[in-house]
């Protein structure tokens, strides 16, 4: 896969039907850029830096980021926690910190839950039951671009080399 780093252009809006997904992200503020592979469209873009937590001053609400992650053509909201400590969460993980460069980055990141759009709807239960390597090493792979926030072009080994993004995906739905 082959990301690239960049402002979202009206015609992608409308290509991938931004605006009806939009309407469904409620009170989440999309970002105006993304990483996108055009080969597979598959593409990720942050739907909230933080403070999805419903009680004002809440000090875990820095941690919280919501994504709109495309991928197979179908569109998912990733609600997750970053900057933690895997270690103090339960679940599946996907990615290691084997034989970690000394001056690579790394990002981590508890699922909490996800949503894929079905219709009008959410199916609230995807990837929390299912535990589907593919497309969490997928979602990882997004993230990884995106958190290098860069123009990256290469293979994965190559972007590997500069960072890395672990994924604990809790085993239950958490509240969001």
């Amino acid at each position: 896969m082959v990301y690239v780093y960049e402002s979202i252009s009206e015609e992608d809006r409308k290509r991938f039907d931004l605006d009806q997904s939009d309407n469904w992200l409620a009170l989440a503020v999309p970002a105006r850029q993304w990483v996108i592979d055009r080969n597979t469209e598959t593409f990720i873009r942050l739907l909230r830096l933080y403070g999805r937590k419903k009680e004002p001053g809440d000090p875990d609400a820095h941690f919280d980021r919501d994504f709109h992650f495309h991928w197979n053509g179908r569109d998912f909201v990733i609600y997750a926690k970053a900057a933690i400590q895997l270690e103090d969460y339960e679940g599946r993980q996907f990615g290691d910190l084997d034989d970690l460069g000394p001056d690579e980055r790394v990002a981590a990141y508890w699922v909490l839950a996800i949503s894929e759009l079905v219709g009008i709807s959410f199916n609230r239960r995807f990837g929390i039951e299912c535990q589907d390597a593919e497309f969490f090493n997928a979602l990882r792979q997004a993230l990884l671009y995106l958190n290098l926030g860069l123009s990256c072009h290469g293979d994965w080994s190559e972007i590997r080399k500069r960072g890395r993004v672990i994924i604990k995906v809790s085993n239950n739905v958490e509240v969001v």
